[in-house]
């Protein structure tokens, strides 16, 4: 049951919540591909395969390296069967305007890619994942992000100075783009989204039932005991609603069913 598997919300907040819940969510690849598939722009899916994602490791990082520049990593692959060329995905979490934001990027795609060569490169006929770089924005800035390229970064750079400076768009998902009337996904998808949305504006304890309601139909198993745990984990360190009210709510949804 819910209510037995979430027995205890935990109180001790991290130092970064927002991040903490990104990259248990929409970092883990069960929940990953739904993300991408849904809010990610159509080309991503048109061309990537995203029912295959694999965390890629991030040991050749140090840890101050992996703090800065190392959010998330997934390997996939292109759709196509006859070359099975392999994709890698970094994916950032953000919840404020970063300018330093495409320089992390283009390390993390610097590092990455020098991994995969020196590990990889001497394979026969061995190609170098093609990299993708997404964006995950959740704050209160309704207009960031709807065109982030590397160049931006440079406005006296000289036009005929641009071939011979690296350029790189980033695939921007900024959350604000997205109304909670008609967020699209599975139900644990836009229960994550909302999760994230409400916390920016405010509003995340008040609807927190309304978030499980999404939820509360799908027969229980480990997938939704670990996602009710994520999100009210999550309700528990940026609100001051308090554990009981929180397990009220978990049981109103879930004990009621007899399912759980």
């Amino acid at each position: 049951m819910v209510e037995n598997q979430i027995s205890e919300i935990k109180s001790q907040k991290p130092h970064n919540p927002h991040d903490k819940f990104a990259r248990g969510t929409v970092g883990n690849p069960a929940y990953a591909s739904g993300f991408l598939l849904n809010y990610a722009p159509p080309v991503v899916a048109e061309f990537v395969d995203l029912e295959y994602l694999e965390a890629t490791p991030t040991h050749f990082l140090s840890p101050q390296l992996k703090e800065v520049i190392a959010d998330i990593s997934f390997l996939s692959s292109l759709k196509d069967a006859s070359e099975m060329t392999e994709v890698l995905i970094f994916f950032e979490h953000k919840s404020h305007s970063d300018k330093k934001l495409l320089v992390q990027l283009l390390l993390q795609m610097a590092w990455a890619l020098y991994f995969h060569l020196i590990t990889k490169g001497l394979l026969p006929n061995y190609q170098p994942p093609i990299p993708l770089m997404v964006v995950l924005y959740n704050g209160v800035n309704k207009e960031y992000g709807y065109e982030i390229r590397f160049q931006d970064l440079f406005p006296n750079l000289p036009e005929r100075l641009k071939p011979y400076v690296v350029q790189f768009k980033v695939i921007f998902i900024n959350l604000n783009w997205f109304s909670y009337d008609n967020l699209p996904g599975k139900p644990e998808t836009k229960a994550i989204v909302e999760s994230m949305k409400r916390t920016t504006d405010g509003t995340f304890a008040p609807n927190l039932e309304r978030i499980l309601g999404y939820l509360s139909p799908l027969p229980s198993d480990e997938h939704v005991r670990d996602i009710v745990a994520k999100i009210t984990t999550y309700c528990s360190w940026v609100s001051n609603m308090k554990s009981e009210e929180i397990q009220k709510i978990i049981k109103k949804n879930f004990y009621r069913t007899r399912r759980c």
